[in-house]
């Protein structure tokens, strides 16, 4: 038996720049995509024109992997918050002293 996890990524407004990073990078190919503009507007909360081209979910195949984005908030990131898309983002080392070793 074999195991298959499939990752689920939440961007903050970035998910068109990350969906290209993975397409030109990683050869990835975009099996679905739904952006705000594709939805039913909610009259009491219109969207403004700026955040239609918003992915709000997508599917993108790599290989044999899948890999699911969707956004966070239709809230726009602060300048500090938003960052280029990233393959791999830095971790902190932490020091595993609490660990014991047989």
């Amino acid at each position: 038996m074999s195991t298959s996890l499939i990752p689920f990524l939440e961007m903050n407004g970035s998910a068109n720049e990350a969906i290209d990073l993975y397409v030109k990078v990683l050869d990835a190919k975009v099996t679905y995509m739904l952006r705000f503009r594709d939805m039913p507007e909610n009259p009491e909360a219109p969207l403004p024109l700026e955040k239609k081209d918003w992915v709000n979910y997508a599917v993108l195949k790599i290989g044999d992997s899948e890999l699911q984005i969707t956004i966070m908030s239709l809230e726009a990131p602060t300048r500090r918050e938003r960052k280029s898309p990233s393959l791999f983002k830095p971790t902190k080392k932490k020091k595993l002293s609490n660990i014991s070793r047989h």
